[in-house]
This record gives C-alpha cells, structure tokens and sequence, in this order.
C-alpha cells in the first residue's frame, strides 16, 4: 500500500507541475485531501515553525521588490560584474554572496 500512495504522489505532482506555480500547489492540496479522506493516511502535526519561517522569506523578498530594492542590487551587481569582466568567475559568486545577506 505503501508503495501505491508514493505512486500516486509522483502522479499528482507530475500533473501540478504542468500546471505551473499555483496550479503544483492546487493540485497537490487535493491529492493530499485524497489521500487523507479516502485512503486514510495519519494526519501529522503541522510544521508551523518550517511555515512562519518561509512566510518570513517571501515576504521580505515581495516587500524588497515592491519598493524597488531588488532593482537597485541588481543594478549595483551589475556594475561591479561590468565594470570586471576578467574577473567575473571570482566576482559572479562573491556579489551573489554579499548579496544573498544584504
């Protein structure tokens, strides 16, 4: 049985991820909910702190976009990137670095 649900994950997330984005997430909630209410998995205890933490995350990255931040490192990037184009395999992994905790 086992095996069969395993399978039937695989499926479903095949079929979401021809959907895209929100459709992998649609169609996941419902496989889910199939295999909770009709083949009977245990509901589990929910991991809410793995859940604020990339609500966290997505938020910060919305707000960043949204008040043109994202844009402004880009640009910041890229004129250090330009400006060192032989030493772009030393500095392409650094800028991202710095970035990444900026």
């Amino acid at each position: 049985m086992l095996y069969l649900e395993f399978l039937f994950l695989l499926i479903m997330l095949y079929i979401g991820s021809r959907y895209g984005g929100i459709g992998l997430g649609l169609v996941s909630g419902i496989g889910l909910a199939i295999e909770v209410f009709v083949l009977r998995m245990p509901v589990g205890k929910a991991p809410v702190d793995v859940m604020l933490i990339i609500l966290a995350v997505v938020t910060c990255a919305s707000v960043l976009e949204a008040a043109g931040g994202l844009k402004f490192m880009l640009q910041v990037a890229e004129k250090i990137l330009r400006s060192n184009p032989k030493r772009v395999t030393l500095l392409g992994p650094l800028v991202t670095y710095v970035m990444t905790f900026m």
